[in-house]
């Protein structure tokens, strides 16, 4: 198994530019504060081997973005407006940094427990040689 949660983690405290977010991993949260982003690593299976071992292996990856309405530069943003944009600049770094392969479309909707909060979601997987920490496109 390999694992690159926490370097992602770090990418992203690091080049998000959206103002005051906070980037945890999904299970450090105890109280969510927004605006925030966290990330939920899935080891995989292995998908090549190499003298009987495990070389590469597809991990899962659930990234969320949490938003509330606020302003920005003297303009209101809706919460949804956070929640997406928080999520395009995840994006941009998931794919330029890291080549991970996103999973499906990304899903927004109000939290159940305080609907002023949108929680966007959206999953990557991503092909890791787990010697180099090389990451495959598909």
């Amino acid at each position: 198994m390999i694992f690159i949660g926490e370097q992602i983690i770090e990418s992203l405290n690091e080049n998000i530019t959206f103002p005051g977010v906070s980037v945890k991993d999904y299970y450090a949260v105890s109280k969510l504060t927004t605006p925030l982003i966290t990330v939920n690593e899935m080891p995989g299976i292995p998908i090549r081997f190499f003298d009987g071992q495990p070389y590469v292996v597809r991990n899962s990856y659930q990234f969320e973005t949490y938003g509330k309405a606020q302003m920005l530069d003297g303009n209101p943003v809706s919460a949804v407006e956070v929640a997406k944009q928080l999520m395009e600049q995840t994006d941009l770094i998931l794919n330029t940094v890291f080549g991970l392969t996103q999973v499906g479309d990304a899903t927004f909707a109000p939290l159940p427990s305080d609907p002023t909060v949108i929680r966007g979601v959206v999953r990557y997987r991503g092909d890791i040689d787990t010697i180099t920490e090389t990451i495959y496109r598909e």
